[in-house]
């Protein structure tokens, strides 16, 4: 937990503090040991970081812009090997902007329906697409926090997929997993739904071949930065689709003014011919 306490200079800074159990054989606590860490440079970087992301959301022009825009500030800023950003597209999530992923990973990935051997997506009782793997499960809202690879939000962050893999079954997972970050050498891997209220837009994605690149504490941030996007993106495709309405009912208005002028001249061209 953070809150601020009194440094050796007698001025109140934000402290990260953790406190855990000695226990016996039998579960009893025999006493507790805690550390207090000073984490305001911490809180200096993190808040340059969100101002220098939300300057980049407001000057994004359009959702394309904006989502290639956040690829880009997040693999400056996260030194990761592999970053991508899952879309909405009907009932499926294909990537729509990816940086650092091997080809044919994006082409066994791009879709989470699980699918039958035909290649059919296979649907629930009540007729909606099943969504597979992590992330499936993150984009779904399917998660367990008491899980440590789940947050209480509900991303998933693992910092060994193997030590996962071999320490845990598809029921703790909350999912079949087809395991291919795993296989492709991604031992550390970060998955964030972008969401507003109940709307999911889509999903964040991190990887990284190397171990333990993760903390709690940059999970956190990640997910606030995903807040903002998601939000900035639903704004963004709101406006889109309303721009694009007033567009065809315009080109409907000119097509009806068309109609009625060419139906006015031709009435004009039979009086005419009566006439005469």
């Amino acid at each position: 937990m953070e809150f601020p306490l009194r440094g050796a200079d007698c001025i109140f800074r934000p402290f990260l503090t953790r406190v855990l159990p000695l226990k016996d054989a039998a579960g009893n606590i025999l006493q507790w040991f805690g550390t207090n860490t000073d984490i305001i440079e911490r809180k200096r970087v993190e808040q340059e970081t969100m101002m220098e992301f939300l300057n980049l959301l407001n000057k994004s022009k359009g959702a394309v812009d904006l989502l290639h825009s956040a690829v880009n500030f997040f693999h400056d800023r996260s030194g990761l090997e592999a970053k991508g950003i899952r879309l909405k597209d009907g009932n499926d999530y294909p990537y729509f902007e990816k940086s650092g992923f091997p080809k044919e990973f994006m082409r066994l990935e791009n879709s989470i329906f699980v699918r039958n051997d035909f290649g059919q997506s296979i649907c629930d009782s009540d007729g909606y697409p099943i969504h597979e793997c992590m992330c499936g499960n993150v984009i779904c809202g399917r998660f367990d926090s008491s899980k440590p690879f789940f947050t209480a939000r509900g991303s998933l962050w693992i910092n060994c997929t193997t030590e996962l893999l071999a320490t845990t079954i598809e029921d703790d997972r909350q999912a079949h997993t087809c395991n291919r970050c795993n296989g492709e050498g991604y031992e550390s891997v970060v998955l964030i739904a972008l969401r507003v209220g109940d709307d999911r837009l889509g999903l964040l994605q991190l990887n990284d071949k190397r171990k333990g690149q993760f903390t709690l504490e940059t999970i956190s941030m990640w997910e606030r930065l995903a807040d903002y996007l998601a939000i900035a993106l639903a704004k963004t495709q709101s406006e889109e689709s309303l721009q694009k309405a007033h567009e065809n009912l315009q080109m409907k208005s000119r097509s009806c003014r068309l109609s009625l002028k060419r139906s006015r001249n031709k009435t004009k061209s039979c009086k005419l011919s009566q006439s005469s």
